[in-house]
């Protein structure tokens, strides 16, 4: 049922269904630690700011300068 549930919303938010090597890429090469966790939170940020993300149970608060970077 879960399933269903998921399928319907990726139909209604017009996200495709396609094996993951297909549908997304790297964005960043970087080692783990602080760089890593930022560039993380940027891009779900970007993502979010667009309501274009699956995954919401770990929504990124509002950031003066993601947005500012964002909008460039």
């Amino acid at each position: 049922m879960e399933n269903l549930i998921l399928h319907k919303y990726l139909i209604d938010k017009g996200h495709s269904i396609s094996p993951v090597e297909d549908s997304m890429e790297i964005l960043h090469v970087t080692k783990k630690g602080n760089m890593m966790n930022t560039l993380e939170k940027f891009h779900i940020y970007s993502i979010m700011r667009l309501d274009n993300q699956v995954n919401e149970k770990d929504p990124v608060k509002h950031n003066v300068i993601f947005d500012l970077i964002a909008n460039i």
